[in-house]
């Protein structure tokens, strides 16, 4: 899919009073910032697609407070709400036209950096049947309506590091989560130059309405990154399951080994909807009776989003159960020019062909806990136990060598 280049105007104009704007010079000398109130009814669209970390999300708690307390009309706006923040390449404030001037040449440097929820609710509400109607009530019992203002910092001359660093902090009312902030950083780009067909369905920026997190992708690399996991050690990425923020963590810390992984990083993310798609009738196909087990949910479905030519599936495999199982095919990876690639030629033929002794591994296990996937996921043990099953499969292809390629 072609990315769309997002297209900032050269500047825009706030109107503001010359008794409601302030210039202020930073004692470092390296900014000058303008503080400013504007009527809400003249609040321009600044873009803040490259410089917030967050989708909007009118639905959200926060947004439905803005709203109310606009909707007050009692002039207080400005003193209940924390304002908008903006990175700019220049601002200048003409006394004659009473606007300031904002220069927006940068896309991933100039814009709304904290307060995207306030700016789009703002031009949202006003002037729309809610407004009107707030306005009637104030009127019919017999209330002043007061003019509503916003509280604008206008900044200029912050450097890239700084916007995130800057955006980090001001974004405290709900804390913003580590993996939009590695997004606003351009930590993601390199993943999303691999994949640029999947950013439809992976959620990089806060409260994005798509159905897979970018944490989920990077937990199911960390499966394979032999690197911090080698194949030689007696280490199981056990944290890929059992925590959201440590493979983020690595992944920030330990980028070089995560890019080695390229040739291999589509693989693994379609062999993570084929593990689930197939598991069924691979279990099946030796006379067992999948949907029998406990640990199957057959109230719930599945939708494949890495894979889209497979078919949805009428049941649910907890991850609790396929992690452990996926992360066994670690043993398939080796490391070759400085780049990881595939022991087998086929990883998703492997998997038909020996899969079935996994997944009874993986059921049998399971249901020995008390049928506690989550339980089962946490235990290093029972990733040891199917790892050493994918080594053991390996070893019946191939002849001595470990590390020599094979046919499935």
């Amino acid at each position: 899919m072609e990315t769309k280049a997002i297209s900032l105007p050269a500047a825009l104009h706030l109107p503001v009073k010359p008794e409601h704007v302030r210039k202020i010079t930073d004692p470092t000398n390296q900014f000058d910032t303008y503080y400013a109130l504007c009527p809400v009814e003249k609040v321009p669209d600044i873009p803040v697609e490259e410089t917030n970390p967050r989708e909007q999300n009118l639905k959200s708690k926060v947004a439905k407070e803005i709203k109310n307390s606009l909707l007050n009309l009692d002039g207080n706006f400005h003193l209940l709400n924390r304002g908008i923040t903006v990175s700019v390449g220049s601002a200048v404030y003409d006394n004659k036209t009473e606007r300031l001037r904002l220069e927006l040449e940068k896309p991933d440097l100039h814009g709304n950096i904290d307060g995207g929820h306030t700016q789009r609710v703002i031009r949202e509400t006003v002037g729309n049947s809610d407004w009107e109607a707030a306005r009637l009530r104030k009127i019919e019992i017999g209330e002043e309506l007061k003019q509503q203002y916003v509280r604008y910092e206008i900044i200029s001359g912050l450097s890239p590091q700084l916007l995130v660093s800057l955006a980090e902090a001001r974004n405290t009312s709900a804390q913003v989560k580590e993996f939009a902030l590695d997004n606003l950083a351009k930590k993601f780009e390199w993943l999303k130059a691999q994949i640029p067909d999947l950013e439809p369905v992976i959620v990089y920026r806060e409260n994005e309405k798509k159905p897979v997190n970018v944490r989920d992708v990077i937990a199911l690399l960390t499966l394979f990154n032999v690197r911090l996991f080698p194949n030689n050690g007696s280490q199981y990425p056990t944290q890929a399951y059992s925590s959201k923020a440590k493979p983020l963590e690595w992944f920030d810390e330990k980028q070089d080994t995560y890019r080695t992984m390229r040739p291999i990083l589509r693989d693994v993310l379609e062999l993570y909807d084929y593990v689930r798609a197939k598991m069924r009738d691979i279990f099946n196909e030796q006379g067992g009776k999948f949907l029998k087990w406990e640990t199957v949910d057959t109230r719930s479905s599945t939708q494949f989003y890495f894979a889209p030519n497979l078919d949805a599936v009428d049941y649910r495999v907890p991850d609790g159960l396929v992690y452990p199982l996926l992360g066994a095919f670690r043993f398939l990876v080796r490391e070759r020019d400085n780049e990881m690639v595939w022991k087998v030629d086929d990883t998703k033929k492997f998997y038909d062909r020996f899969g079935e002794r996994l997944i009874r591994t993986a059921l049998e296990t399971v249901r020995m806990r008390g049928n506690n996937p989550n339980s089962a996921g946490k235990d290093a043990s029972f990733w040891e136990q199917l790892y050493n099953q994918v080594k053991l499969a390996y070893f019946e292809l191939r002849d001595i060598d470990e590390d020599r390629d094979v046919q499935v």
